[in-house]
């Protein structure tokens, strides 16, 4: 997000398009990419301020103020929708990133001009004024965004005149209070940012003006200020460029990209060290000018010109500062006036001058190279304003613009790249079983449209797709060669292929545990283990025996080298069979041990510097911080206090991988914190599970309800091997509480079997 009074914009080779300035021809003649248009609307007055703020917990909601004093809010709906008139003297709005639960509950926050001074004014979600409450020492605030906020406590950062403060609205039982600080960076910043460097929800303010910068940490009240004396501008003519300043995650340091003209400075944002300076030159390969620089999480991009007036955009590499570079294809004069993200994607608003803009769209790492722009041209771009209209995860676009029917319009775009995935993924798959088909024209009808996706999604290498054809051509040849052969050999060989078959049917291997599936294993183990819970612990032996030749016959175990005796062997002798039988299950079954690979996997994710192991009672379990990091607990149970250290599970490479998988997802999803809590419950002596409980502070919920997605596919396979070993949730209604996000139940058979075998095994 960038603060301030400064515009707030959230190849191959590209080529803007060119479509009409109406909003009815524009989405007339949008085409399906990454962006879809959803609906357009004339604006009755000028935009005068937005604000970004939570509707549930998956979606936004996008508040807008103009200048009739109406304060409209945008949905996924073809509408706009009026929350309320704001009082007269209202210049700014900012609203709150948790959802408003009740009528009591501040969603918004307008700055108003009053008297002599400056109020601040708190609505609910329904317009409704909730208080009203004077700013001290300010008289007006040109713009509001909200910065941060702890227990009974909300930091804003508004600005006077083109100079900070931060404004903090304090809540005391009932009562709010606002106070007002300058933050006095001694400079007129030209660039600011809003930023939580150690991800601990402590947010910090970033000033900045080309040669001087100032980093305000709020919650420690901490300043950094850093000057630099040699900083060259861009001379000549051409655009004014104002400096730029991004934050970016180089190997998990929080950097500050610092741009001024044909300077680029990596510092570190915690010690205000300059780390590499770069200018163009061919040392470093920085083409030229620096209009712009954004950045999201590990990846950032600079936009500018080179020495020829080519305007490129490049990715930001942490070593050098070039990774990857594409010139643009822009009109005499055009150039690249501001970049943001949205999502993964890379939005550039280009200005071609005579007060006329363009939105270009690149997708991650400038892999592709379709034209992804929703192709403006003559319009005058206000703001861009991504936000989460709906429930997908993906952020979609509201463009505020001007227009050549109205003076204002709004526009609203869907993003579509989860789509789009799924279209790829699909084709792909479609080529696949085109190739090992009869049909020519199938298979280039495939490869045609695998190369359009993955033009517009940027997905990357197409060289599979692109010899798919002919290695289906040679294969067809070599098909029909084969053919004529094998018609002529055949004669000849079925008389010793029919000898042969004979002969290995004679000495066909012993069908024993040893060849079992892992799925029919454990299902065997769970058959052993009623076996002595029934009737050998209770020495009801002739039952036993009975049951145990109907656990042979059920498996196909009639030649095993232990069980396949059941029908030569005595009553007296049948628990030494008994516990030869759970020996080679136990011994040639491979086996997981859960505390290895929990912690293993947890510790190779990205977070796993932040990995701790901790052995806990319920009562310190519920009195533990959630703090910032991922932890595995063992609640400690005095019966069995080494239970985590000892159990293990019958796997294959599939049951690992999925356990990885669930692992990682675990800890790559959450926002700050990632818990993993066992425990260990012992019903009888031959019914003991331990619960793997996934607790964090993740916006995502597995979609329990769709059996094609992903996770719950692997789920329904990770059950289906491991019945009734192990149990999942059928649906988020098993889930207890608000934070836990999945569970697994897995029985701790191999130590019943142990216990099993060495009672049999007893004289």
């Amino acid at each position: 997000m960038r603060c301030g009074s400064m515009v707030i914009t959230v190849s191959r080779r590209l080529t803007p398009g060119r479509l009409s300035v109406t909003g009815s021809l524009l989405f007339a003649l949008a085409y399906g990419g990454v962006l879809a248009p959803q609906w357009s609307r004339p604006l009755s007055a000028a935009f005068v301020s937005s604000a970004v703020g939570a509707s549930t917990y998956n979606t936004e909601r996008l508040f807008l103020l103009l200048a009739d004093r109406r304060v409209v809010a945008v949905s996924a709906g073809d509408s706009l929708r009026e929350v309320g008139r704001a009082p007269a003297g209202a210049t700014a709005l900012a609203a709150l990133p948790t959802p408003p639960l009740g009528a009591s509950d501040i969603a918004l926050f307008l700055a108003v001009r009053s008297p002599g001074g400056c109020d601040l004014v708190a609505w609910n979600r329904n317009g409704q004024q909730l208080w009203r409450s004077p700013i001290p020492r300010m008289t007006e605030i040109d713009s509001l965004f909200f910065v941060g906020e702890a227990e009974n406590r909300a930091e804003f950062c508004a600005w006077q005149r083109g100079e900070p403060w931060l404004v903090i609205v304090g809540k005391q039982l009932w009562q709010y209070s606002t106070s007002a600080t300058r933050l006095r960076p001694g400079f007129v910043p030209s660039d600011a940012l809003i930023c939580d460097f150690n991800r601990d929800d402590s947010p910090e303010l970033v000033f900045f003006d080309g040669t001087r910068l100032a980093v305000y940490h709020i919650r420690q009240e901490r300043e950094l200020r850093c000057q630099w004396t040699d900083s060259t501008s861009m001379l000549g003519a051409g655009p004014v460029v104002r400096p730029r300043v991004a934050c970016v995650l180089f190997d998990s340091i929080p950097m500050l990209l610092l741009a001024s003209g044909e300077t680029l400075r990596y510092v570190n944002a915690m010690t205000g060290d300059e780390e590499r300076r770069f200018v163009p030159d061919l040392a470093s390969d920085l083409p030229g000018r620096i209009d712009a620089v954004t950045a999201r999480g590990g990846v950032a991009y600079a936009a500018g010109s080179d020495s020829l007036g080519r305007s490129y955009v490049a990715r930001l590499a942490e070593r050098g500062p070039v990774w990857e570079q594409l010139h643009l294809r822009l009109a005499p004069g055009a150039w690249v006036r501001s970049l943001a993200m949205l999502g993964d994607w890379l939005m550039l608003q280009v200005s071609g001058g005579r007060g006329t803009d363009d939105l270009l769209l690149c997708a991650p790492g400038l892999s592709g190279t379709a034209d992804n722009s929703p192709g403006y041209g003559g319009v005058r771009l206000l703001r861009l304003i991504p936000f989460r209209v709906d429930e997908d995860t993906f952020p979609d676009l509201v463009v505020l613009r001007t227009a050549g029917d109205a003076r204002w319009r709004i526009d609203v775009f869907a993003n579509r790249v989860g789509q789009l995935a799924n279209k790829l993924q699909r084709s792909r798959q479609v080529l696949l079983r085109a190739a090992l088909g009869q049909s020519d024209n199938a298979v280039r009808r495939a490869v045609r449209r695998v190369r359009e996706l993955e033009r517009e999604t940027g997905a990357g290498d197409v060289g599979q797709e692109l010899s798919a054809l002919d290695r289906y051509r040679m294969s067809t040849r070599r098909r029909q060669v084969l053919a004529y052969a094998g018609a002529l050999v055949a004669a000849l060989l079925s008389a010793g292929i029919g000898w042969l078959v004979l002969r290995r049917r004679r000495h066909a291997p012993v069908q024993g545990i040893e060849r079992l599936p892992i799925a029919d294993r454990v299902a065997l183990a769970a058959d052993l283990i009623a076996l002595d819970h029934n009737f050998m612990s209770k020495g009801n032996r002739p039952a036993g025996f009975e049951r145990l030749i109907e656990i042979r016959n059920r498996y196909g175990l009639e030649r095993d080298r232990d069980l396949g005796q059941t029908g030569q062997v005595s009553g007296e002798q049948l628990t030494g069979v008994y516990a030869g039988a759970i020996t080679r299950l136990i011994d040639a079954t491979p086996t997981l041990r859960l505390l290895d690979l929990l912690q293993n996997t947890a510790r190779s994710s990205p977070r796993g510097r932040e990995f701790e192991f901790l052995e806990l009672t319920p009562e310190q379990l519920r009195r533990l911080e959630r703090r910032p990091g991922v932890r595995l607990i063992a609640i400690a149970n005095h019966e069995y206090p080494d239970y985590l250290h000892k159990l293990r599970v019958f796997a294959n490479p599939e049951v690992r991988g999925t356990l990885e998988h669930i692992v990682l997802d675990h800890v790559r999803h959450a926002a700050k914190w990632a818990h993993i809590i066992t425990s260990y419950t012992i019903n009888t002596q031959w019914n003991r599970r331990l619960l793997i409980s996934f607790r964090s502070d993740s916006p995502h919920v597995i979609p329990f309800a769709d059996p094609r997605a992903h996770i719950t596919s692997q789920l329904r396979d990770l059950q289906a091997m491991l019945r009734p070993a192990v149990e999942v949730p059928r649906g988020a209604s098993a889930l207890v509480g608000p934070l836990e996000r999945l569970w697994l139940s897995v029985a701790d058979y191999i130590a019943v079997l142990e216990e099993a075998r060495s009672r049999a095994s007893v004289p």
